[in-house]
This record gives structure tokens, C-alpha cells and sequence, in this order.
């Protein structure tokens, strides 16, 4: 998927600690929903933007996942955001 097709949010509209986030998709992305295995983080304080891809891996382990939230993580795995689908 090309970065211009990716959904790309500030990340001061996550709430962060330690390395992990948590965010509603209809907050992040918009009443829509969020339905993309990508979105991009672009920091308010370095303008970096990172992107974050559905942590494949992780969903098939955890086979309790069904849809109400997804877990994303950065290329490096340091950093990971859970977004609910409310």
C-alpha cells in the first residue's frame, strides 16, 4: 500500500505511556471506522512519522481478537497502539 493511501493521524490524539497506545478508531480516523492494516503517526514534537502495520503475528496467537480492537506496532516492535473499534 502506498503512503499516500495509508490514513496518517497526529500522534497527540493517542494516549500514550510507555511505548503503548490506546486510541477509538472513530476518534482517530473518523465516523468511517477504521478498516486499514496500516496507518501512519506523525509526531507533533519531530514531525518523524512512523508507520505502524496490524501486528499479524500476535492475532493469530491470540485467537480471542474478534474484532472490537487491533494492536499495531512500529517496524522496530518498540512501540504498539490498540485501536478499539467503537
Amino acid at each position: 500500500m502506498k503512503n499516500s493511501e495509508i490514513p496518517q493521524v497526529c500522534a497527540s490524539l493517542i494516549k500514550w505511556e510507555k511505548g503503548f497506545g490506546i486510541a477509538n478508531s472513530s476518534e482517530l480516523i473518523g465516523k468511517n471506522g477504521y478498516g486499514f492494516g496500516e496507518v501512519l503517526i506523525k509526531s507533533p514534537k519531530t514531525g518523524i512519522v512512523k508507520r505502524f502495520s496490524v501486528d499479524q503475528e500476535e492475532a493469530i496467537e491470540n485467537e480471542c481478537w474478534d474484532g472490537e480492537f487491533s494492536i499495531f506496532r512500529d517496524e522496530d516492535k518498540k512501540l504498539a497502539i490498540k485501536i478499539w473499534n467503537y
